[in-house]
């Protein structure tokens, strides 16, 4: 769910928009073996796979082979980046950087990438915490668990500790 958001708010969510597009990419769909699930997980590779055949293919139903100049065109040219000028321009100097190597490319994007899901996780895992925070204050309530006490029976009674310990 969060990886979608993420998709969506990087690459927008219309009809047309790239992040629409990713998402709806046959390659993410057989990631999951049920219609209609979302995977929680799209690797950084699969993901470079997916944005070049996106950007290369703008829409069109034929298959074409690509270079790094053909991904530059397409990239200064396609509508998919309108409004998403940080993101071009990321791309483009991304190839720039790639000094002609189409390898070179796609491990920066997958790295850009791989980037993004750290920040994502780390977003998740602050979340999940306090979620787990709440979660067990309302246990210890509900079981009223005196840690003190049990602590201090374990620490008191070997047999006890034996068999918690088992």
């Amino acid at each position: 769910k969060m990886l979608f958001r993420w998709l969506s708010n990087t690459f927008g969510e219309g009809i047309t928009d790239l992040g629409t597009l990713i998402t709806q990419h046959k390659l993410v769909k057989g990631l999951t073996r049920k219609e209609g699930r979302k995977p929680s997980y799209i690797s950084s590779c699969l993901f470079t796979d997916i944005l070049l055949d996106i950007i290369n293919s703008d829409q069109d139903a034929k298959a074409t082979t690509y270079n790094l100049d053909s991904i530059r065109a397409k990239i200064e040219t396609t509508g998919l980046l309108n409004g998403k000028e940080e993101l071009r321009r990321m791309f483009l100097q991304c190839i720039s950087q790639a000094d002609g190597k189409l390898d070179l490319f796609r491990q920066k994007i997958a790295k850009w990438y791989d980037e993004a899901q750290e920040r994502l996780i780390g977003a998740y895992k602050k979340k999940l915490q306090g979620w787990i925070f709440v979660f067990a204050i309302i246990l210890v309530g509900a079981t009223n668990a005196d840690t003190f006490t049990i602590g201090s029976y374990l620490y008191n009674n070997d047999d006890a500790r034996k068999a918690f310990a088992n």
